[in-house]
């Protein structure tokens, strides 16, 4: 009985967890909604930035020339952060936050540069995902929307083990019934984009030279392996 009970409890758990879908180069996959969980990167955050931003508004509504949105730039906020699981390899996770309701029509997020390195795709973006990688295997694009987009959450899990803040990323997102007017005084409703550029982010890298140091009590810990063998050395001399 207690079997059957732990058996039904690990398959109802697995049902729920969202699973990371390999993406290789030049390939583009489809990815359903987790399923109400949130994804979260496997192992440990080893670093963290949070970047406020401005998305530049643009009308798309080409029928409308010279009409342009009442509210030209929307702000928002981008946390990026790297995560090393138990076999050492790296994630890499990009978070928009406390952006307005302009990508429910499409919400768009493309990371770069995964060049080199094996690339699993999880995240939300308010339905199902459309995933593509260059051919080159540089970039990862996902989107979404059809009135349902939301705010992106991405994470690309790599067998990447160091990392430097080499990286690049575009947001987009799509709305309409925006307001907006022309020259003349004249107003109306449009259809819009938002666009926001993002540079000095977290990125695999194969070379140790450039990488981010590691964090303090990693460093912490190297230092005390190191006064050991000092302070054993030491002993061994004088005996």
């Amino acid at each position: 009985m207690k079997r059957a009970v732990a058996a039904c409890l690990l398959g109802c758990l697995s049902a729920g967890i969202a699973l990371a879908d390999p993406v290789g180069p030049g390939q583009a996959i489809t990815v359903a909604p987790p399923n109400g969980i949130t994804p979260t990167p496997q192992g440990v955050q080893i670093a963290s930035q949070t970047i406020n931003f401005t998305a530049d508004v643009t009308s798309l509504d080409d029928f409308l020339p010279g009409f342009v949105p009442n509210q030209q730039t929307v702000n928002g906020t981008l946390v990026n952060s790297v995560w090393r699981d138990s076999s050492g390899h790296l994630s890499f996770q990009y978070e928009v936050t406390r952006f307005p309701n302009y990508d429910d029509n499409l919400s768009e997020f493309s990371a770069s540069n995964y060049a080199g390195f094996s690339t699993d795709f999880e995240g939300i973006l308010g339905t199902t995902i459309a995933v593509k990688r260059s051919a080159d295997g540089k970039t990862v694009d996902a989107s979404a929307g059809e009135g349902l987009g939301a705010n992106p959450l991405v994470i690309l899990a790599t067998d990447a083990t160091n990392f430097n803040t080499g990286g690049h990323a575009t947001f987009i997102g799509e709305t309409d019934f925006v307001p907006g007017h022309n020259d003349q005084g004249q107003t109306n409703v449009l259809d819009v984009r938002a666009t926001a550029n993002f540079s000095g982010l977290y990125q695999p890298t194969s070379s140790s030279v450039a990488a981010v140091p590691l964090p303090p009590a990693v460093y912490g810990g190297s230092a005390l392996l190191g006064l050991i063998f000092l302070a054993q050395r030491r002993r061994a001399v004088r005996a």
